[in-house]
């Protein structure tokens, strides 16, 4: 996939072909800001440990390629995997590069992410920057997201995209004001 900018990526979900026993077992992502460089990606945490190779350049196999997180696919054609990253990253490109699969390499796929532009999600009314209410800005009018089914998982995402890494909890129940 190519955006033409760079975008944040903090997950994958995969789903099987939908009228065929067809799936992707397993995989991994490659990324990378033009056509001729890519880098692995491996998960580490901290600053993300990047290796560079040319696409086409078959000699590019070497210790990037042997450290590179493998995640799993599916199990069958009936349920969707989500994979979020660890350490999430930002891309302009994003390869994602099957590994194994069942009959043949058939998915459907969402990237997880958003615009690196952060400036559409933010928190507020917290004790401290990284604490709040959540509000996006939709045509130009900030609005609260609403907290019902509210849990650890939307607030990892939110976290993700505004630089945090994960939360720490997610509280509802208008804890932080409507």
């Amino acid at each position: 996939v190519d955006w033409g900018e760079a975008r944040s990526i903090t997950g994958i979900r995969l789903q099987a072909c939908a009228h065929a026993d067809q799936w992707v077992k397993s995989y991994h992502l490659q990324y990378g800001t033009n056509e001729t460089h890519f880098s692995y990606y491996t998960g580490n945490s901290g600053p993300q440990k990047v290796f560079e190779a040319y696409v086409g350049d078959d000699t590019a196999q070497n210790d990037a390629y042997y450290d590179r997180k493998v995640f799993p696919g599916n199990t069958n054609r009936d349920t969707t995997v989500t994979n979020l990253l660890s350490n999430p990253f930002d891309a302009r490109i994003l390869w994602i590069v099957v590994e194994t699969w069942e009959q043949k390499a058939s998915m459907r796929v969402e990237i997880l992410g958003c615009n690196t532009n952060r400036g559409a999600i933010r928190l507020v009314d917290g004790a401290s920057p990284r604490a709040g209410r959540v509000e996006v800005l939709h045509n130009g009018v900030w609005g609260t997201v609403c907290d019902r089914s509210w849990d650890i998982n939307d607030a990892h995402v939110v976290c993700r995209q505004l630089g945090y890494g994960l939360a720490l909890e997610a509280p509802g129940a208008a804890t932080f004001g409507q």
